[in-house]
């Protein structure tokens, strides 16, 4: 990952790329010149997952390693990120075709169902910019000692307190130990 985001993304690309979020093996980019971004990573991608009757619908990179996958399929444009921490995120999402507006939200350790049908693209909002911090209750079908119980769980579900990076403001972080966090004295450097 690291060396595709350095070596291949930022060294020769013909569009300004900022680093919204990553994982072990994913990248959330803004691209400032998307035309010119997918032209640039396109010997990297795998569009296998893309609709059939898409243009760029090709399984010759299939099921590769070293490829990408976009994660939206080509269907869709993202209007707005929120990121509050590691694998808890959301994404405003525009169809191509129709403009529908739809979200794709993620929280580890909280039930797919209470994700779905609980929790909003404004409570991800208020949590990163008002703190607010949200719990949730779900149940869940454990086994202990090969005897299946349901229980009731409350976990916290929202919070922008990330263990990982220094939050400059709202929008702008730095691992921490990191000489930016030094250097302006707190201040953040990219706003």
């Amino acid at each position: 990952m690291y060396d595709f985001f350095y070596n291949k993304l930022l060294k020769n690309c013909p569009s300004k790329v900022d680093l919204g979020m990553s994982d072990t093996d994913s990248l959330l980019l803004l691209v400032n010149k998307p035309k010119l971004f997918w032209k640039h990573v396109d010997p990297f991608m795998d569009y296998s997952n893309y609709d059939k009757t898409h243009p760029k619908y090709c399984e010759k990179n299939k099921s590769l390693l070293g490829y990408f996958k976009d994660e939206l399929c080509g269907s869709s444009t993202c209007s707005e990120f929120i990121g509050l921490r590691p694998k808890c995120y959301c994404l405003k999402l525009v169809d191509k075709k129709t403009g529908e507006i739809s979200t794709k939200k993620t929280s580890k350790g909280i039930g797919r169902v209470a994700i779905k049908n609980r929790m909003t693209f404004r409570q991800y909002k208020n949590c990163l910019f008002k703190g607010k911090v949200v719990r949730h209750e779900f149940n869940t079908i454990r086994s202990n000692k090969h005897k299946l119980t349901t229980i009731r769980q409350r976990k916290l579900a929202l919070s922008n307190f990330c263990a990982k990076r220094y939050l400059f403001c709202s929008i702008h972080s730095a691992p921490y130990f990191s000489m930016l966090i030094k250097t302006k004295n707190q201040k953040c450097p990219f706003c």
